[in-house]
């Protein structure tokens, strides 16, 4: 018959028993805990190096905010605006030289325009431009349910992507007649502000994609563009 103290002892084995079980599990959770972390910031520096080399990928060919800065400048011989003639003080104005097609351009610096001016245009164009990161995830869609449902079309771009679509990606515009027929399709190239005149006036559609894109689709001069609403004018009507 086991004694008291064999009893003690006993009891006091089990409990150290338990404990070291205790203690190998929480080291076991521990050390899981620890691989997970790890892993979730490996995981975490992986996706930030792909995003980076993808950046860095899409925007190796872009130029500098200076140079767009410079582009756009009055002092850039390229950029097009009204012709002005003067005296030969320089301080009377003698004739204007304006474009028939691309009208009277004057470069102004953003300080100088009336801020009603600037006002019409974010409300018209892009009514969150001085609050989103230079898209517009609710005006992308909105454009885009509207399509799908076969309503007006719309466009969701911001005046930020309307600039880099302006300015940095090469596009091809081409000329479209009243009944949808491609009349011409000529290449534009980024910061090229030469104006591209139409060898008609029967021009009533302008249609700008990016270059390539035409010739993907099999389209050129004399074929008529079509949409899944029918003629190319009944797709700019309002309503279903």
């Amino acid at each position: 018959m086991p004694t008291a103290a064999d009893l003690i002892r006993r009891r006091q084995l089990r409990r150290l028993r338990a404990q070291r079980g205790t203690q190998r599990t929480l080291r076991v959770l521990a050390g899981l805990t620890a691989s997970l972390a790890a892993a979730a910031a490996l995981a975490v520096v992986a996706a930030a190096a792909v995003l980076a080399a993808a950046y860095a990928f899409f925007t190796r060919d872009l130029p500098s905010a200076d140079a767009l800065q410079a582009a756009f400048s009055p002092d850039n011989p390229e950029f097009f605006q009204t012709t002005r003639l003067y005296d030969r003080t320089g301080q009377h104005l003698l004739l204007e030289v304006i474009d028939p097609r691309g009208g009277d351009r004057q470069y102004l610096y953003y300080n100088a325009l009336p801020p009603e001016v600037i006002s019409a245009t974010v409300a018209l164009e892009d009514s969150s431009f001085f609050t989103n990161p230079g898209y517009d995830p609710v005006g992308i869609a909105r454009a885009l349910i509207s399509n799908l449902q076969g309503g007006s079309v719309q466009g969701g771009s911001s005046i930020t992507q309307q600039l880099v679509k302006n300015t940095l990606i090469p596009l091809s515009v081409a000329y479209i007649d009243p009944e949808g027929v491609i009349l011409e399709i000529h290449d534009l190239q980024p910061l090229d502000e030469t104006p591209v005149e139409a060898a008609t006036d029967q021009v009533q559609y302008v249609l700008e994609m990016r270059q390539g894109w035409f010739a993907r689709h099999n389209l050129g001069p004399g074929v008529v563009i079509r949409t899944e609403r029918g003629r190319l004018r009944d797709a700019f009507r309002r309503g279903p």
